[in-house]
């Protein structure tokens, strides 16, 4: 299946397998219990910690409280 747009596969899959970590836009579209595998290189930016930690999401490395 070929899907065009990035909120149609973030609200399909159930896992997101990326080679750099999500842009901002991409923030909102991180579901809850979906995994996110990717590089996160949480120290140089705040925003997207918080953003990854209120998601919901599975993302190795960070653990959610």
């Amino acid at each position: 299946m070929i899907i065009g747009q990035a909120d149609e596969v973030y609200a399909q899959a159930d896992m997101i397998i990326k080679v750099k970590e999500p842009i901002e836009p991409e923030y909102k579209l991180i579901k809850k219990e979906q995994l996110v595998f990717t590089y996160f290189h949480f120290a140089s930016y705040e925003p997207l910690t918080r953003a990854m930690m209120e998601s919901g999401g599975r993302v190795p490395g960070l653990r959610n409280r």
